[in-house]
């Protein structure tokens, strides 16, 4: 069994002294023989013009494995 769909979550507006923060949105993590979840937050573009690529969970032969999210 895979991880559970993820909750709707209410993203708040951008923090207003930081206007090129992007949401990361939240994701369930397995942790202690479940999953538990992690809610998003905004983060800073580590250089100007790049772009967030979400993670997301994939299943495999050997279980579902998390792909972390990327700058790109």
């Amino acid at each position: 069994m895979g991880p559970p769909e993820p909750p709707r979550e209410v993203i708040p507006p951008v923090p207003g002294p930081h206007p090129n923060w992007v949401w990361r949105g939240g994701h369930y993590r397995w942790h202690g023989g479940q999953y538990v979840w992690a809610p998003g937050a905004y983060v800073a573009p580590p250089r100007p013009g790049y772009r967030w690529y979400p993670g997301h969970w994939r299943q495999t032969p050997h279980g579902w494995v998390w792909i972390d999210g990327r700058w790109r």
